[in-house]
């Protein structure tokens, strides 16, 4: 439905009594600074994030923003919230309204001590409240508690609650119960998450909870949002629970003027609001009613609506099961696909992440599969759900559940439902940055910002619309990871685009002139680690063979030194494969190079002989001298390390002649420091400090610090011994 118009809410007496909050003056102290500084409204807005109509009304002293938007204006003008008219003193406690005043004449003096404080209380929270939620109960409409209705209110729209309990969310359920329960402030509480994660779970799990419904004695009130809701349908139904007669509603049109009603009739119950699936924080904030007697559970799977709701400690942040979890969950969903099946199952688990929908609708699968326990057809559907597509495409039959509010109605519950209707709001840009996103390797594979950039051709501003419509996760500053599901479904988008090859060359290209430009930086190669790793997997996939063999060969001394021999092995051997399918001489004596050294590291000196000496076989009939010089420095360390002492010595001076000649200051430093091995343990001590006497001027002349610092080691343990 459209946007109903906006209006300040009406003036309570709770607004009336604090003539700091009406005050001109503290009102125009915004607009004034903002005046000044030379922004517009609409300006300020977009270094806010919110909309120039929120300006207005906080100018206005219609509303006041939320503590986020106070936190983003005070370091905006480099002002205090007391400077710029944010501020709202608590009210004295000897304060009391005419209405406080009137019942007096008519109430014994508990009534009236009760009245005053619920009075008090009211106050404070309306001075406290966030911009667009509706203001506090008004004290002229409170009802004595006496005259309260005694049965519960539950909404009808409440989902039933689950036959057994959820599994993983102990903590979490216990956690945001004791915050509900808190009252005033703390009672407002926000659960955010991954679409699919069970935030509606949970919240029905609490909307149901015998000790929540006790608690909130006077009932429990349902909003199903999504992304276009109806909100006078809602009012509708929670005007019609509440007893409101027909004669006070408004027009449908005016949410607010409804809410409000609904608001001065719950007026002091102890009730529970659950607003669910919120997708505008407008919305969200419509439905806060109630006085300081309720609280209000929102979920979302928007951070930044989260955080606008409640304070950043109020909110809980689901996360995916772990594999224990996970395998219960389906332990409990098919037992017969799962008991003798844990291999399968935990490949399974990995797949989807952990994500409970996703177990959800697979376990649901493998049931329906398994009733006959017949082995092969069980192997058959883990087989079926191997593939993304499979497990994205499973669905919820109608007779299953309700619905799910970010669902049109009817529409089934799948993982692919589900994503789509984010999909669907996200502009071009932002839907082709997401899409090339999926060529990263998934959680817990993760990918910098500056990967990002350049392999999505985006900037900053769709990284951060993505963050914040929850499909792109942040594990650190700068660093980001795809939900395994998140990830399967946009590259499925990717390949109907058309635009996956382009992607993917992207990606191996970035990895290359990342080995290129950091080949010693290893800070950086840590940090890009995972993307090369999945670059090289995706040149091997593509037959990019030239590129692999660059890959691999580029980021094994990382790997080496890193001890990482089983990603170093893997990558070797298929690029010395492809090397071979390709006839690519020098890539088949670059690869034998480094499979040597990988096996000289492993202490497997036989097999590391072997492909040194093939390599330098080839590397002599390609006439490669630096390749030679590379092998003769490897075979002179594997003879070393078997105690062939003399072996090792000609291996190394003959490459330390052929190093001079190329004048390559590095593999001479690295010959010597081998030479002067050699020395020590034939015991020829003084012709290993010549050794490395001559490696520390040449490091020196060159400015080469590494290798200096190296010698120098190296020649004070040689005079120390």
């Amino acid at each position: 439905m459209g946007r109903p118009r906006t209006k300040p809410l009406p003036q309570t007496s709770v607004d009336s009594n604090s003539s700091d909050a009406s005050s001109p003056k503290k009102r125009e102290q915004l607009k004034a600074i903002r005046e000044l500084k030379g922004l517009t409204q609409l300006e300020l807005a977009d270094l806010l994030g919110t909309t120039p109509l929120n300006v207005s009304r906080w100018e206005r002293g219609v509303t006041r923003p939320t503590p986020y938007f106070r936190s983003k204006l005070t370091k905006i003008f480099g002002k205090s919230e007391e400077e710029l008219g944010l501020r709202m003193p608590l009210l004295d406690d000897s304060e009391t309204s005419p209405q406080t005043s009137a019942l007096a004449t008519s109430a014994s003096p508990s009534t009236i001590n009760s009245t005053i404080q619920n009075s008090q209380n009211l106050r404070e929270a309306a001075l406290k409240s966030s911009e667009n939620s509706i203001s506090s109960t008004d004290a002229r409409s409170v009802t004595p508690s006496s005259a309260l209705p005694v049965a519960p209110i539950l909404d009808s729209a409440i989902p039933d609650a689950p036959a057994k309990p959820i599994i993983g969310r102990e903590q979490e359920l216990s956690m945001t119960k004791k915050r509900l329960y808190t009252g005033g402030k703390a009672a407002l509480t926000a659960l955010n998450g991954l679409p699919g994660v069970g935030k509606t779970a949970l919240s029905i799990t609490i909307a149901n909870d015998t000790a929540v419904r006790e608690h909130f004695h006077d009932g429990v009130l349902w909003a199903a949002l999504g992304p276009q809701p109806d909100l006078t349908i809602i009012m509708s139904r929670w005007s019609k629970q509440l007893g409101i007669p027909e004669g006070n509603l408004p027009e449908e049109s005016d949410v607010y003027q409804w809410a409000d009603e609904v608001n001065k009739t719950i007026g002091l119950r102890r009730m529970l609001i659950v607003i669910d699936d919120a997708w505008e924080l407008d919305h969200a904030l419509r439905l806060r009613v109630g006085g300081s007697n309720c609280a209000h559970l929102l979920t979302t799977r928007f951070p930044d609506i989260a955080r606008n709701f409640v304070e950043e400690l109020d909110i809980t942040t689901l996360y995916e099961l772990n594999d224990e979890e996970s395998m219960k969950l389906l332990q409990r969903l098919a037992p017969n696909a799962v008991n003798g099946y844990e291999k399968e199952a935990l490949a399974l688990i990995r797949a989807v992440g952990g994500l409970p929908l996703a177990l959800t609708l697979a376990g649901n699968y493998l049931r329906s599969e398994s009733g006959s326990k017949n082995s092969d057809i069980i192997h058959e559907a883990y087989e079926h759900l191997s593939e993304a597509a499979a497990r994205l495409e499973l669905d919820v039959p109608d007779t299953y559940v309700k619905g799910h509010p970010s669902l049109k109605r009817g529409e089934h519950i799948s993982l692919q439902t589900l994503f789509a209707v984010t999909d669907r709001r996200l502009s071009k840009k932002q839907q082709a940055a997401f899409y090339a996103l999926s060529v990263f390797p998934p959680k817990p594979g993760d990918f910098s910002k500056e990967a990002a950039i350049a392999i999505a051709h985006c900037g900053s501003r769709e990284l951060h619309t993505l963050h914040e419509t929850g499909l792109l996760e942040d594990k650190s500053e700068n660093i980001y990871t795809l939900h395994q599901t998140i990830a399967d479904y946009a590259h499925l988008r990717l390949i109907e685009s058309g635009e996956q090859h382009t992607i993917q060359n992207r990606l191996i290209a970035y990895a290359l002139d990342t080995l290129k430009q950091h080949r010693k930086d290893y800070d950086i190669l840590e940090r890009e680690q995972s993307i090369i790793l999945h670059a090289l997997d995706t040149a091997h996939a593509l037959n990019r063979s030239s590129e692999l063999i660059q890959g691999a060969t580029g980021f094994t001394p990382f790997l080496l030194v890193r001890a990482l021999y089983d990603h170093a092995k893997t990558h070797l051997e298929r690029a010395h494969q492809h090397a071979l399918s390709t006839n690519n001489k020098r890539g088949i004596a670059s690869t034998l190079l480094y499979l040597g050294e990988l096996n000289l590291r492993q202490n497997h000196y036989k097999e590391a002989n072997t492909y040194l000496e093939e390599g330098l076989k080839l590397a002599r009939e390609l006439d490669d001298r630096e390749l030679v010089c590379d092998l003769l420095d490897r075979l002179g360390g594997v003879a070393w390390k078997q105690g062939k002492n003399q072996e090792a010595q000609i291996y190394l001076e003959e490459g330390l002649l052929l190093a001079r000649e190329l004048k390559d200051v590095e593999r001479i430093c690295n010959l010597l420091k081998a030479l002067d091995l050699v020395a020590d343990s034939m015991g020829e001590s003084e012709q290993g400090l010549a050794y490395l006497g001559e490696g520390v001027n040449l490091a020196r002349q060159a400015g080469n610090r590494e290798q200096l610092c190296v010698m120098l080691m190296n020649s004070g343990v040689s005079l120390g011994e």
